[in-house]
């Protein structure tokens, strides 16, 4: 049964590698376009949970460049510019780090008054324990920023330069990561909250990709990664503060909200 399974395995990535070879590059970049955007939403669906759902994002956007590298048989990116002017990007990085946190924040506490109805009825994908919220709150601050500046902003716009064969990036082509990037934050918001709040963040978001995009390209990755975190940590607080139905604002929009958590 074993040898029967590798065989298989073998076979299977034989085959995907000759398909990929026979694909153009601007379809393979549709498809790692795409394919965060399908994975996050089957994954929050079929399992109602957050952890489990953002691992299996993370596995497949961590393996999808491994496979494209594996599959190109070249190398797929010069030597990032994470220790280029490690000063500045740590001090810029924890400046607009901190400016993305209050900005969430801001943005949490004037929505919930502008729109109350959209947290009247909040669906928490989240299981009860410490461990629990202590293995999300690690994968969301420390993995999540790593793992989507290197896919979204160094990896997709690597390609987007490689297509074009061109010394500069294509302006259609930051557009559509960040578009992208934006996307796939829809499915998890509309799943939680409603559908406009879907909407409204996947436009804001893909604002904040760009904003993402301009700094790692200005100062570098490790700026944009430390920003993202900053950003990821007031989302963490955003829902923390959910969690708890309003403890820390003791926002009456959110207190009086009714949860349809997944809390078991």
């Amino acid at each position: 049964m074993a040898e029967l399974a590798s065989v298989f395995l073998m076979r299977s990535r034989a085959l995907l590698l000759e398909r990929g070879k026979t694909m153009s590059l601007g379809s393979i970049i549709s498809i790692f376009l795409a394919l965060p955007c399908v994975i996050s939403s089957l994954g929050l669906s079929i399992t109602n949970d957050a952890l489990i759902s953002t691992l299996l994002f993370h596995v497949s956007i961590f393996y999808l460049p491994m496979f494209w590298i594996n599959l190109s048989k070249a190398k797929m990116m010069r030597r990032e510019d994470l220790f280029q002017k490690p000063t500045l990007q740590i001090f810029a990085g924890f400046l607009l780090g901190l400016i993305s946190c209050v900005t969430v924040l801001i943005f949490y506490d004037v929505t919930s008054q502008m729109w109350p109805e959209d947290y009247s009825s909040i669906n928490l994908p989240f299981r009860e324990g410490n461990l629990y919220l202590v293995a999300l709150g690690i994968d969301f601050l420390l993995i999540n920023p790593v793992l989507e500046e290197i896919y979204w902003n160094v990896f997709l716009i690597h390609l987007g330069k490689e297509s074009n064969k061109a010394q500069r990036h294509s302006l259609m082509h930051l557009f559509k990561v960040s578009f992208f990037f934006g996307l796939y934050h829809l499915f998890p918001i509309w799943y939680i909250f409603t559908f406009r709040a879907g909407v409204v963040v996947c436009f804001l978001m893909t604002l904040i990709g760009m904003f993402f995009l301009a700094i790692r390209l200005h100062f570098g990755l490790l700026a944009a990664i430390l920003t993202h975190i900053g950003g990821d940590l007031g989302v963490g607080l955003v829902f923390l503060d959910l969690l708890h139905a309003g403890f820390f604002t003791q926002n009456p929009a959110i207190t009086s909200s009714s949860f349809l958590s997944a809390r078991v």
